[in-house]
């Protein structure tokens, strides 16, 4: 199953899942989305955490053609992934894998985030704040997820870890290979704000427009 979603996260699009089946697997290999968020780690309130065998979609900006676009070639390519449509060949490729980890809290008064989704936060660099919480990263290797200033009542967004990438179908085993195994196998690191395949843009969320 599929669920799109839009927001007003930043972009690019990115998939999400909570348990990576060998159907998940093709989903998320198979869509224009370079980026998949584990989610397994994060509240289970989503259809991906509750219906097995589903990937979510942020396919972009809430009210913007570019969503519009990209949601139409997704569930293109989520059908060609699964053989429903067989128009053209379905194309697969490896997909960063970004570990949900905490919900970043709101406090109150103008909101500010620096970072956009995917964008690595040094260490030290305020991720985002308010009149009352400044959030400064203290570990390295973090990244935002739904990263957004007005998007949800209480929170700024999640902090987020790449820990890898998921194989094709038939180029490996169902699983996240870390990123320098999957390197040294000949995989391709697509990590960062630029982990796109030819295209742009768990916790709470304020996701609108699911479609299944």
């Amino acid at each position: 199953m599929l669920a799109l979603h839009t927001s007003h996260s930043a972009p690019p699009p990115f998939a999400i899942f909570s348990d990576l089946t060998e159907s998940v697997r093709r989903t998320v290999t198979g869509i224009p989305a370079g980026h998949v968020v584990d989610a397994s780690g994060l509240r289970s309130t989503t259809l991906d955490s509750t219906v097995p065998h589903t990937v979510s979609i942020e396919v972009g900006r809430q009210g913007s053609e570019e969503a519009v676009e990209f949601g139409y070639e997704a569930c293109r390519a989520f059908l060609r992934a699964h053989g429903a449509i067989t128009d053209e060949p379905p194309t697969f490729s490896e997909t960063v894998v970004v570990a949900g980890r905490e919900e970043v809290p709101k406090g109150g008064g103008e909101p500010h985030v620096h970072f956009a989704n995917f964008e690595p936060i040094p260490e030290g660099a305020v991720f985002a704040e308010d009149d009352v919480y400044p959030h400064r990263v203290e570990k390295p290797d973090v990244v935002p997820i739904l990263a957004s200033e007005r998007g949800y009542d209480d929170i700024f967004g999640i902090y987020g870890h790449v820990t890898g990438v998921v194989k094709p179908p038939e180029e490996g085993e169902n699983r996240v290979y870390p990123i320098d195994e999957a390197d040294g196998a000949g995989g391709d690191e697509r990590g960062g704000a630029d982990g796109d395949k030819g295209s742009e843009d768990g916790g709470s969320d304020d996701r609108e427009n699911e479609t299944a």
